[in-house]
């Protein structure tokens, strides 16, 4: 319950990684977020990814960059509704770049903090959001700009 009387909502977020001691860390620090109550499963491999993601139906993704680059492309591609679920991908080193397609943010696992980790999903969840209202509204004007702008009902929004 919150201050005001009313229960808080509901986050459902997978977290994904191959340290369990990290991904324990993490999950601690997402139950002391004071702003929403957050439900969490973890997944170790490719496997339980996908179990996870059918059963459980995650709100957003953490996935620890441990895994490799090939791994969270291939979880990605593989998930029901890419580019509809918030996906942050957890540092380790700002030393080597990793842009993956479907990856909403990158945050850093050094010094992070329950209210900065809460405020870094907050922002992933709106800039999916924007993107999806985005594409909505392209299709929409795609009749009124199919001369100048040659809009494709195969094309998928790639961020």
């Amino acid at each position: 319950m919150s201050t005001n009387g009313r229960p808080l909502e509901q986050w459902k977020i997978l977290l994904v990684g191959n340290n369990p001691m990290e991904m324990s860390m993490v999950q601690e620090k997402l139950k002391s977020i004071r702003h929403k109550t957050v439900l969490t499963e973890m997944a170790f491999d490719a496997l339980t990814v996908y179990e996870r993601i059918g059963s459980f139906v995650p709100e957003h993704v953490l996935i620890d960059d441990n895994v490799g680059r090939a791994s969270i492309n291939e979880m990605i591609m593989r998930m029901k509704r890419p580019g509809r679920v918030p996906v942050t991908v957890l540092k380790n080193s700002n030393y080597e770049e990793v842009g993956i397609w479907g990856v909403s943010n990158y945050v850093m696992k050094h010094n992070l903090t329950s209210q900065h980790l809460y405020l870094e999903l907050l922002n992933s969840q709106r800039f999916v959001q924007t993107i999806t209202k985005w594409g909505r509204m392209q299709s929409q004007k795609k009749g009124t700009l199919s001369g100048l702008l040659r809009f494709d009902s195969r094309v998928q929004i790639l961020w």
